[in-house]
């Protein structure tokens, strides 16, 4: 009888055990709900919807002017992020229009590489 005992308590034991790994262990609909929380955040932080954030890359062609273009319009420059678009635009707003493409080189945060990486999609028009 003992014997039994023990082996029920076991495979009880067992049972627990397994069930709670079970509970422990991410579902794909975690995923998914992590996802949509996500989305929920973006939304709320930038106050678009899922059709802004499509939008956030430059079309195939599209230049932007370093002389006209808000921070939201610079931060779709690949490696432009809030930080670098308010540093442009501050640095546009102290010293005055840029000249040619290459005077972005002046702005803190922008050095050769980044500037190589964008510079055929940025372009500047006469000042406004």
């Amino acid at each position: 009888m003992r014997r039994k005992t023990a082996m029920l308590a076991t495979l009880l034991l067992l049972a627990c055990f397994a069930a709670l790994l079970l509970c422990l262990r991410p579902s794909a609909s975690l995923g998914v709900s992590v996802r949509a929380l996500r989305t929920a955040e973006e939304q709320t932080l930038t106050g678009g919807d899922e059709a802004s954030h499509e939008t956030s890359e430059l079309l195939p062609g599209e230049l932007v002017d370093l002389n006209t273009a808000s921070a939201d319009q610079l931060q779709k420059l690949p490696g432009i992020g809030p930080a670098l678009a308010k540093a442009i635009t501050d640095y546009r707003e102290t010293q005055g229009p840029f000249s040619r493409p290459e005077d972005l080189l002046q702005v803190p945060g922008i050095g050769p590489a980044r500037f190589a990486a964008i510079e055929e999609n940025i372009t500047v028009e006469e000042a406004p």
